[in-house]
């Protein structure tokens, strides 16, 4: 089939495609750089010490390899590393929440535990006890 005019020679192509993208994979030891903790910056005091640590330091002749490291290390004795602490969805000291979710656990066990013919008794139990916690902890 031929395109719009009918005296040229260009064919109209048609294609369905599939295509997905591929989640990026981070090669078999390879590190994550560390990074400094630059919200010290905002710190007066430690933006005049790190400044005052690169201005003794002679960069005349170096590398941009060589430039970076020493940087980086004076940024780190300085600055230190970020610490990254991930807050949890629920207080761990809630006495009422780790008694529900343990009811919980309990009752998932004996579910999987019982035999086919006990299991509709249990399978009700334990939605049960599954939409209690699901109530109390969005409140």
């Amino acid at each position: 089939m031929h395109g719009a005019e009918c005296d040229t020679d260009h064919m109209m192509v048609r294609a369905k495609l599939k295509m997905s993208i591929r989640r990026k994979r981070r090669l078999y030891g390879v590190k994550v750089p560390k990074r400094i903790d630059v919200s010290k910056l905002k710190d007066s005091g430690a933006r005049n010490a790190l400044r005052e640590e690169c201005d003794r330091i002679d960069f005349s002749g170096c590398d941009w390899e060589r430039f970076k490291t020493i940087v980086f290390e004076k940024g780190v004795e300085t600055l230190g590393l970020r610490v990254i602490r991930h807050q949890d969805w629920f207080n761990d000291n809630s006495v009422e929440i780790n008694a529900l979710l343990d009811e919980k656990r309990k009752s998932y066990q004996k579910l999987l535990s019982s035999s086919v013919d006990n299991r509709s008794s249990y399978t009700a139990s334990f939605v049960n006890v599954r939409s209690k916690v699901q109530r109390r902890l969005r409140q």
